[in-house]
């Protein structure tokens, strides 16, 4: 079989293990993730919202470069982590369903990663059976599982072993199509949306390269250097702007090695590598609520198959292996360290001496880099024992067993929700849309005491009970989410929202030392806020209440009782009216 032929066959096979992990639903766009990370994750308040309004945007053959729906104005394309310009999300957003586009890129990224690790597998001349259990390893390993709903992460890991055969070929063939690969490669890092593994890509790309600059191969050194220059350029568009937004912001000077190290491995989390429950099941509820990092930042374990393989690569043998097996190791060694961070054996020292690193939070992403180099150990440790036991045909069959091992591990770990349940307008939503001209894009401010949503939140754990509690989360509106359903909010959630906009946003609306809410009417009314989403007293003077849903009953101290307190700004009432044909009389204009 051919060399493509074999590369376009795992690739389809890829795809359908990573539908058979998802199910059928999940592929087809009825159903997506369903946990209690809706809110204190990332998906439903950051890159859904997000990517429904780029999807907007490209059906309409339009560039989402900025959006009027959050905050004052906010740049799509300068967040970074909106991935506007990555070609993957420009092709399946703007010709699918949005649920259907955001469900494909998660599938679609597991094949990516394991294609590109099977290709590198093949250029060390693994056999074929070998190369395809890496490939298996690295793209249903645990980075990745737990991981899916963040997107971005995987996209970006996904083209991890893609850089290293990139590098490979660019070093020891350079020519124009070698250098042309790697600068497509860089490119497609950092235009698809995570800056942090972006930056850790850099530093495994460095690591990987350092072996090789003792040789005098000044060719392939200068071809690897042209062809991350030139990967850099092609990404300008996407990094001058993120630059420019970041230097506005609260990471302007980056973190400070005590808030960079909040959320550092401790050395037992190690564990996971054998066992991704050591410390509980988060979908059957028995993991500990407040053992840092996250659950989710902790887990990057390959299966105790791979493991086992990965180890076996060190034992010593007649026939050396044709992959680097000294080299992955060192990889390997190094990112385990960076992954612990200030709680590996030499501290900030480590994390201190990697520049750009102070930008950044969860030092565990580096274990990215670690299950990639014991994919490819296992791959080459696999290769040698059916070299050696050839009538056992196990390059064949640790496949099956690796996949066995990860489908048993990792198959319940994303559970899921019908689609509508998130995609349908909750009942604040609604109220607004039905009260409002329906001219200009409803404007609203939310206020709420946070411990309120966030134990509304917790008690939808396990992540596969009761779901009620965040359908009563939703009517919120916070945190992007109103933009979902076409709605203006003055409040937008990014790492990157401008310092200057905070403030003002602060100074608008914030809870006393009280309790108690307060807002700015004079400052509401100046940036044309008609609506009042909140869970606290503002007091009277706020116009009309219009119900919002209430959810389950919950204890009384968690009741999150959305209110939607109608008050329109003349300013916006007036243009309104101007564009159905019509002024209003000013006596019917509610003021603050």
């Amino acid at each position: 079989m051919r060399a493509r032929t074999q590369a376009a066959v795992l690739f389809a096979a890829l795809l359908a293990v990573s539908i058979a992990f998802y199910g059928v639903g999940f592929a087809t766009g009825r159903t997506t993730f369903g946990s209690h990370e809706y809110f204190a994750s990332d998906l439903f308040h950051f890159h859904w919202p997000l990517r429904t309004i780029a999807a907007r945007a490209y059906k309409a053959f339009e560039l989402p470069q900025r959006t009027p729906l959050l905050g004052f104005g906010f740049p799509l394309l300068a967040e970074g982590q909106t991935a506007v310009l990555y070609p993957l999300n420009v092709l399946t957003l703007g010709l699918l369903p949005t649920a259907l586009a955001i469900n494909g890129s998660v599938l679609l990224h597991h094949a990516l990663a394991g294609l590109g690790t099977f290709l590198l597998a093949r250029h060390y001349r693994l056999r074929t059976g070998a190369a395809a259990l890496g490939a298996v390893l690295f793209a249903f390993s645990g980075f990745f599982m737990v991981h899916a709903r963040h997107l971005n992460m995987p996209a970006v890991a996904a083209w991890l072993p893609w850089l290293a055969l990139a590098i490979e070929l660019a070093w020891s063939r350079p020519s124009a199509r070698t250098v042309t690969g790697l600068s497509v490669v860089t490119a497609m890092i950092v235009l698809a949306g995570h800056p942090q593994l972006a930056h850790a890509h850099a530093v495994f790309a460095f690591v990987w390269v350092l072996p090789r600059l003792r040789s005098s191969r000044r060719r392939g050194a200068l071809a690897v250097a042209c062809g991350a220059l030139v990967g850099a350029l092609l990404a300008a568009p996407q990094l001058l702007p993120m630059f420019e937004l970041n230097a506005l912001g609260p990471r302007s000077a980056g973190l400070g090695e005590r808030e960079a190290a909040i959320a550092d491995m401790q050395l037992r989390h190690l564990a996971t590598f054998f066992d991704p429950y050591w410390f509980g099941d988060p979908a059957r509820g028995t993991y500990p609520p407040n053992l840092p990092p996250p659950h989710w930042e902790i887990v990057a374990s390959i299966g105790i198959p791979g493991l086992l393989l990965a180890l076996s690569s060190l034992w010593p043998g007649r026939r050396r292996s044709r992959a680097p097996i000294a080299r992955l190791w060192g990889v390997a060694s190094v990112f385990l360290l960076l992954s612990l961070g200030a709680n590996g054996p030499f501290g900030n020292l480590v994390q201190s001496m990697v520049p750009g690193s102070s930008y950044f939070r969860f030092s565990s992403r580096f274990l990215l880099q670690v299950a990639f180099a014991l994919s490819l150990l296992a791959a080459a440790a696999a290769d040698r024992w059916a070299r050696v036991a050839p009538r056992l045909r196990l390059a064949w069959v640790l496949p099956v067993v690796a996949l066995a091992d990860l489908y048993r591990t990792f198959a319940h770990y994303n559970p899921q929700t019908e689609i509508s349940a998130w995609t349908t307008p909750p009942e604040t939503a609604r109220a607004i849309l039905k009260n409002s001209a329906g001219i200009v894009p409803p404007r609203l401010i939310s206020i709420d005491r946070e411990p309120m949503l966030f134990r509304a939140l917790a008690q939808h754990r396990p992540w596969l009970a009761d779901p009620r509690p965040l359908a009563q989360a939703r009517e919120i509106l916070l945190s992007n989410h109103q933009a979902t359903f076409g709605l203006d909010a003055i409040q937008p959630y990014s790492p990157l929202t401008p310092l200057r906009a905070s403030q003002v946003i602060d100074a608008l609306a914030f809870l006393g030392h009280d309790g108690v809410g307060r807002l700015s009417k004079r400052g509401a009314n100046l940036f044309g806020v008609e609506w009042l989403v909140s869970t606290v007293d503002l007091g009277p003077g706020y116009g009309p209440r219009v119900a919002g849903r209430r959810g389950a009953p919950v204890p009384k101290s968690d009741r999150l009782p959305s209110r939607v307190r109608g008050r329109r700004s003349p300013r916006r009432a007036r243009r309104a009216a101007r564009e159905r044909g019509r002024a209003p009389r000013r006596s019917a204009i509610r003021r603050a």
